[in-house]
């Protein structure tokens, strides 16, 4: 398959040391590779030990600095950040304008809150500390030369894709005019998350070879946000209506930290990787029932509705709200 369209993958420094805060308790271990954990252990021992655990989610401060920054986000400095975090109603203010209620990060509205309430202030302190041991400089000359090495593979891998191809049949799903070409940045320290960013790029993290295939990547990421608060809705009952379909929701959203769009999202992923020949209709069923330790059922009977389509549904949303409403997910 050849690259309909260029992808662009890229470091960002300033994202990552917003991962690191999250990643450096190292309370999951067993997601990260040995370069990793020498790397974070290294960082901690550089710092003071009061440096303090608080942090909000990375996946949502990283969405709320991309919604708030108008340039590439690969030339972001901590001291832009720090100049960020010295306005936190100005941060909302931007997110809110950028991000609607019917979009399906609105949730992030829920965390703006800790912004003004002291997490700003908390965020400038722990940046001049990492300012403080030389961060940025660290980055560059232990951990950058590991991740270019990272991204040269992975536009390897992406220029056997037809992304073109791949971003037509997402904008006929999501009922869009076009996605746009969608910017990767990879982390060193978010293992094992990838998640998405604004305007259409996401966040990829630093993996051992082969363990994630990119094109299933860039399908998931790039379908998040199709689902309206009905659909949404109506999955949730749907979820709710046996002790089955209950107890994996819950893990889901428990266990997993994930959304309520998920199994959706996943069940688009599934199909655009079927649509082209990445894997075969089994193999995406045996994938897709081991994923998130076997939570997704409702993805797996959505993935297999999708293959029967006799062409790409046009609008995913309208689709799976009329398949809800008929009854027909069972």
């Amino acid at each position: 398959m050849k690259n309909g369209s260029y992808v662009c993958v890229k470091p960002c420094i300033a994202l990552d040391s917003l991962c690191f805060l999250e990643k450096r308790t190292l309370d999951r271990i067993q997601w990260m590779n040995e370069k990793q954990i020498e790397e974070i252990k290294y960082i901690n021992s550089l710092l003071p030990s009061d440096f303090g655990h608080d942090h909000i989610g990375m996946s949502n401060i990283c969405l709320i600095v991309s919604a708030c920054i108008e340039n590439d986000l690969d030339a972001l400095t901590i001291d832009d950040l720090i100049e960020l975090f010295k306005n936190p109603k100005t941060i909302e203010k931007s997110v809110k304008e950028k991000i609607k209620k019917d979009d399906f990060r609105a949730y992030i509205y829920q965390v703006l809150p800790y912004l003004n309430d002291g997490y700003a202030d908390d965020y400038i302190k722990k940046l001049e500390k990492l300012k403080s041991i030389d961060f940025e400089n660290l980055y560059r000359e232990r951990i950058m030369p590991l991740v270019n090495e990272e991204i040269s593979e992975k536009e390897k891998e992406i220029a056997r894709y037809d992304t073109k191809e791949l971003f037509k049949n997402i904008s006929v799903l999501k009922n869009i005019d076009n996605v746009g070409t969608p910017s990767i940045y990879i982390s060193f320290f978010s293992a094992p998350t990838a998640f998405s960013l604004y305007g259409g790029s996401f966040l990829a993290c630093f993996c051992p070879p082969n363990s994630i295939d990119y094109y299933s990547l860039m399908a998931h990421e790039n379908m998040h946000g199709f689902a309206s608060k009905e659909l949404t809705e109506l999955y949730i009952k749907h979820t709710e209506s046996n002790d089955f379909l209950k107890a994996r929701h819950k893990a889901l959203i428990e266990d997993y930290h994930s959304g309520d769009e998920e199994e959706l999202v996943l069940a688009a992923e599934y199909y655009l990787s079927y649509l082209a020949g990445i894997f075969s209709k089994d193999e995406l069923i045996k994938r897709a029932e081991q994923r998130y330790g076997g939570c997704c059922s409702t993805s797996v009977v959505i993935f297999k509705l999708l293959v029967e389509e006799k062409e790409i549904p046009k609008n995913y949303n309208k689709w799976l709200t009329d398949l809800f409403k008929e009854n027909k997910i069972i």
